[in-house]
């Protein structure tokens, strides 16, 4: 999953704009972690999603964002043209961006139509371009306006988005505890613990239950395949 892959800005040398960059990263990467990786010759990293995002992905996403922050890095682009345009995936992008340090931009490309610029903080600009998505980092303007439905008050409060991607993010921990994956309900509870600050009484109860569970989880022995001693 932390597996970086760095590909050649050789598109550009030969006058390819980015969209029309074919590069892509070794196949064994591609669909086991749900992203392709790129880093341009200027130090902005990109991540494109290359299938649906579920609670699962998205956990990973948002650890691979924040080791990215944790090494330094300042200047992301997600490309999400790939997600669909309603239901819980805007939702669960948008969660990945939460609580994330002023010193880091990101731009966000959505595909036309998705209710997720409406979703995402404000200081994640939008756009429907790879190209001035790049071009948004490196001038160090990102704009939150590309991806706006024109209709009257189609815009969430930040307030509300804050709430939104909260509520989410409890909702895919206890999703993910459901599932017996207790790891990574943990992980998006102390998500939730970053952007708040601290976690309400009884979520907090919620995680020792879930600490528990999963220390009990990772003590026990593999188990043996039919017909295996």
């Amino acid at each position: 999953m932390t597996t970086r892959l760095a590909w050649a800005s050789a598109a550009q040398r030969h006058g390819k704009s980015l969209e029309q960059s074919t590069l892509s990263p070794p196949l064994r990467d591609q669909g086991r972690v749900g992203w392709r990786s790129h880093t341009f010759g200027d130090g902005v990293r990109s991540l494109t999603l290359v299938g649906p995002l579920d609670a699962g992905l998205a956990g990973r996403l948002w650890a691979r964002v924040s080791e990215l922050i944790e090494r330094g890095a300042r200047r992301l682009i997600v490309d999400a043209r790939g997600i669909a345009l309603g239901g819980e995936e805007p939702a669960l992008l948008a969660a990945v961006f939460a609580g994330r340090p002023a010193s880091f931009q990101a731009v966000v490309v959505a595909p036309s139509g998705s209710a997720l610029p409406d979703m995402l903080p404000a200081a994640v600009g939008t756009t429907h371009s790879l190209t001035e998505a790049h071009r948004q980092l490196t001038s160090g303007v990102v704009r939150h306006d590309a991806g706006r439905r024109p209709a009257p008050g189609a815009r969430i409060p930040a307030e509300e988005r804050h709430a939104l991607a909260i509520r989410q993010s409890l909702r895919w921990a206890e999703r993910a505890a459901r599932e017996g994956d207790y790891e990574r309900a943990l992980s998006w509870l102390g998500t939730v613990e970053r952007a708040e600050g601290a976690l309400p009484d009884e979520w907090r109860r919620q995680r020792e239950v879930w600490l528990a569970a999963w220390a009990t989880q990772s003590a026990q022995p593999p188990c043996r395949r039919p017909g295996r001693r």
